[in-house]
């Protein structure tokens, strides 16, 4: 058995509910209840760099936005010394946008090998 003292998380958030979550003004921290197949962690994030995350993505929209929380998850389900950043999706050299992108089917469209000349 391995033993550690912390156990490091990185959560993708969906930017659209990111973007949809209120941030009064004035106040300095913010704390997030995020679900996670079933099992809902808390993270308490600067608000100042939530509203930073919020016009990023209403700058560049967000499905071209990854919206990130990171830190140490702590034994009562908590994310401590938790950071919430928006980076923007660079695409791959020469790749299409995704709604230009072919449809294909990896599995199917697969030469297939006779595994019985073997």
């Amino acid at each position: 058995m391995l033993l550690t003292a912390r156990l490091k998380v990185i959560v993708v958030l969906d930017a659209n509910e990111v973007l949809a979550f209120g941030v009064p003004n004035g106040q300095a921290r913010v704390k997030l209840r995020i679900m996670i197949g079933g099992r809902q962690v808390t993270a308490d994030v600067a608000a100042k760099g939530l509203r930073k995350a919020q016009s990023t993505l209403r700058q560049s929209s967000a499905e071209n936005v990854a919206v990130i929380v990171q830190g140490r998850l702590a034994a009562d389900d908590s994310i401590e010394g938790a950071g919430l950043v928006a980076q923007i999706k660079t695409p791959k050299e020469g790749a299409l946008p995704r709604d230009q992108q072919p449809m294909t089917r990896p599995f199917l469209d697969a030469p297939r090998r006779n595994l019985a000349n073997e």
